[in-house]
């Protein structure tokens, strides 16, 4: 265990001990915003790739009911992005008779 007298034998013992408190309190403190910085950092990359996979799953599912409808349409995603939620919104239109061909 450490022997805090030993601080006393130091040429500035007031600060090496103030060093010591600092460091004793400041640190378990950084590492835990480091902590949560990337447990953040990996829910916001878990969330891009879940709505990557919900448009894939809408356009596999769209070009799947497409001859349903006798209508070719073609999916083009638009991600809009809002500081409260994140909003998909994905729009449809026929394509044109050049681009069926």
């Amino acid at each position: 265990m450490l022997q805090y007298r030993l601080y006393n034998y130091t040429v500035l013992p007031g600060l090496t001990k103030l060093v010591f408190v600092v460091f004793a309190i400041l640190f378990p403190i950084m590492l835990l915003n480091m902590l949560i910085a990337m447990i953040a950092n990996t829910y916001q990359q878990i969330i891009r790739r879940a709505e990557k996979e919900w448009i894939r799953q809408v356009r596999a599912r769209v070009t799947e009911l497409a001859p349903l409808y006798a209508v070719t349409l073609t999916v083009e995603p638009t991600v809009v992005l809002t500081t409260r939620s994140s909003v998909v919104d994905i729009r449809l239109r026929p394509q044109s008779d050049a681009a069926r061909c």
